[in-house]
């Protein structure tokens, strides 16, 4: 058994109804229990595993210190971002001419906050840690 993490990529999938608006705009999303058959999209992702050292930065970058109290605070936004510009390596989300839409900083920032949200969440369970 090895204690180091493997760089070879694995599978997530967030299962979702996506709630469109009459001049067909997408106003919500809604997460879906895993394995739901009805009228779904399914988002796949390929993933790998934390590390120490990526995990440590994230982190670090994602905490502040609460000056009225003194304890440490996650920021959500930073710390969820962060999860997914590193350890997301590609998903089946394409554009209007086929070409996989790339996983940035700035696509991350204009999808949806609850599909940004599930990804990560899935992630953290998936790789045991905590949501």
């Amino acid at each position: 058994m090895s204690v180091f993490i493997s760089k070879d990529p694995f599978e997530i999938e967030i299962y979702f109804q996506p709630i469109i608006n009459a001049s067909g705009q997408l106003v919500s999303v809604i997460i879906l229990p895993d394995n739901t058959k009805s009228d779904t999209q399914i988002l796949k992702c390929l993933v790998i595993g934390r590390d120490f050292d990526n995990m440590s930065r994230i982190l670090e970058s994602a905490s502040i210190i609460n000056h009225i109290n003194g304890e440490t605070l996650v920021r959500k936004s930073v710390f969820y971002r962060s999860i997914i510009l590193k350890f997301f390596q590609a998903w089946n989300l394409y554009d209007e001419n086929g070409n996989m839409v790339p996983i940035e900083n700035h696509i991350v920032g204009k999808m949806h906050d609850t599909l940004i949200r599930a990804l990560a969440k899935k992630w953290l369970k998936v790789t045991s840690g905590k949501e």
